[in-house]
């Protein structure tokens, strides 16, 4: 789109910031359903937020905005950001831990549960946007879902976007799938793979411990391991003293620890065995009164204090590029948590070669890698599940005590070879996932294009599905195959993604049913294509040439990036 130049920022976005902004906005030009921008842990979430906010102003001067997250030091960072970005900001903060309470001003950075109290004095709003836009449950409850719902009946063109690095819930799900969702798509996704291929953020190491808690026979509630167990088992003086050893071996010549504990009689316990090492910590927690732990956080970013042990209160609005060495004394089931906590690692500093990922509890096994987790729904509130066996997802190389991918034939980090003889299946434990994948890599490329004779379309239903899951493309080539391609459809309607393909390769507007899209698909215009062999082995479109209804022009398409798993195309070329 032609989005107005920002002039008038003090700090030059980055490429990614700015795609993010260009694809909220594409999506508006269509639709005002709400959606998600999925930003890597360290991309600068707070930065698009700022760039979001100007663009929205700079398209309509009236425009108010309202930014909402859970936590006083994400309304502040996400304020301190814009001000910074934009001095002369119209914005004002309500939020009771700040001590603010804006409700008039044309911009208002606020807490959900402060702005939900003043909700009938905040008036009318044209975006909200939601920063960790995960803690909104599927269900139409809480006051993330009333204030939105409150807010859209006085603004019946209410735009609602969320930012978020982990778009699921261990409860609920991917927030865009399922019948209660509030957001209807991911339409942007900087994933932590690009982040570290580009050079924004910092690689993550990680290797299995010497040292390693044993937490059998820990029970589970709504699908998380009991806290009560937990401080059982892994809050004894045997196993600290064991775990600090280690640590404090490996983090020798590092700068900043984090270590995250099952609760605040652990917390309190490693801080108090740390400083008896020598070691400068300090263990904040829930009880821990505002005053020191805005010190203690102040000082930690400062480096006057080594350690910091926390109770997952350092995960989401916690900000410090030095940290480059995190401990796991606490399992978890959710993934969007272990994502969250190996995410404080992420962000660059100077001097900082990467960050160490020290993991006691096998939550690396248990989830796999930071840019590709496996994302596991658990189970329902109240139930209290019993102790199963656990399917890891990762194995260790005894040789160098590395993580691999579990279906890994050599280690990712040493290439020696994994015993064939072992047969690594769901409901084994794996004796021996990598944090990280290797720096992403060219696949295969074709070496010319092909022509194609025709295409195809016809919709397609996913094995237990009720609607139709996706259109299924077939190019029909002139060597006598076939390449095919999914697009998502929308709970068995057209879907953003079939809409921008159906733009991009016919140049108009897209028919109204899937079955109208794949009847008139055939009189697309693709005259040829280049392929490549995926990270699957599965043969892909990479290029397409085609020339768009009611255009004279040949246009070649070039793949993007993948939204949740599908594919985009955009024009990179257009031949004289």
């Amino acid at each position: 789109m032609n989005r107005k130049k920002i002039t008038h920022l003090t700090v030059v976005p980055r490429d990614y910031q700015e795609e993010a902004v260009d694809a909220a906005f594409n999506h508006w030009l269509t639709s005002n359903a709400p959606m998600l921008l999925v930003m890597a842990t360290g991309s600068g979430k707070s930065i698009v937020i700022a760039l979001l906010i100007q663009q929205a102003l700079a398209k309509d001067t009236k425009a108010r905005v309202l930014v909402l997250t859970h936590v006083k030091e994400l309304v502040e960072q996400d304020y301190n950001e814009m001000i910074n970005l934009w001095p002369d900001a119209p914005a004002g903060v309500n939020c009771a831990g700040l001590k603010k309470r804006s409700t008039d001003a044309q911009i208002i950075f606020g807490s959900i549960q402060s702005v939900w109290n003043h909700c009938e004095e905040i008036g009318q709003f044209d975006y909200i946007v939601v920063d960790e836009a995960h803690r909104i449950p599927h269900k139409d409850n809480g006051n993330y879902r009333k204030l939105i719902t409150l807010l859209s009946q006085r603004k019946k063109t209410l735009k609602v976007i969320g930012l978020t690095a982990t778009p699921f819930r261990l409860d609920g799900g991917w927030l865009h799938i399922g019948e209660e969702r509030l957001f209807e798509e991911i339409i942007y996704d900087y994933s932590v793979d690009r982040g570290i291929t580009d050079g924004w953020l910092s690689p993550l190491v990680s290797k299995r411990t010497q040292f390693q808690i044993n937490i059998t026979g820990v029970r589970k509630r709504a699908g998380e391991y009991r806290t009560d167990d937990l401080d059982r088992l892994v809050n004894s003086s045997e196993n600290t003293d064991t775990a600090l050893t280690e640590i404090i071996e490996q983090g020798a010549n590092r700068r900043s620890w984090l270590i995250y504990c099952v609760s605040v009689a652990h917390a309190n316990s490693v801080a108090e065995k740390l400083r008896q090492k020598g070691i400068v910590a300090q263990a904040i927690t829930e009880k821990t009164p505002a005053k020191d732990r805005d010190k203690y956080i102040k000082d930690f970013r400062a480096g006057g204090i080594k350690c910091i042990v926390n109770v997952s209160v350092l995960t989401t609005g916690f900000n410090n590029p030095r940290v480059d060495l995190i401990a796991m004394l606490r399992p978890t089931l959710s993934t969007a948590l272990y994502l969250q906590i190996c995410g404080r690692g992420l962000r660059k500093s100077e001097g900082k070669e990467n960050c160490q990922i020290l993991d006691f509890v096998e939550n690396v096994r248990r989830h796999g890698r930071v840019d590709d987790p496996d994302i596991i729904i658990h189970g329902s509130k109240g139930a209290d599940d019993t102790q199963e066996t656990p399917q890891y997802l990762a194995k260790v190389c005894p040789a160098c005590l590395h993580y691999s991918p579990i279906k890994a034939l050599t280690c990712s980090f040493c290439d020696k070879a994994f015993a064939k003889e072992r047969k690594i299946t769901h409901n084994s434990y794996a004796d021996s996932i990598e944090i990280l994948g290797r720096p992403r890599r060219k696949f295969k490329q074709q070496d010319k294009f092909i022509p194609v004779r025709k295409v195809t379309a016809q919709p397609h239903i996913k094995r237990g599905a009720f609607k139709v899951t996706s259109i299924k493309i077939e190019y029909h080539l002139s060597t006598g195959e076939t390449v095919k391609e999914f697009i998502k459809a929308d709970n068995g309607a057209i879907s953003r993604m079939a809409t921008l393909w159906w733009q991009a390769v016919m140049g108009t507007t897209p028919p109204a049913s899937i079955d109208l899209f794949c009847r008139e698909l055939s009189s697309a215009k693709v005259h040829r294509l280049q392929t490549y062999i995926n990270e699957n082995n599965f043969r892909a479109v990479e290029y397409l040439v085609v020339t768009p209804q009611n255009d004279t022009r040949t246009l070649m398409l070039a793949k993007d990036k993948k939204f949740g798993g599908l594919s985009l195309f955009k024009v990179i070329e257009t031949p004289a």
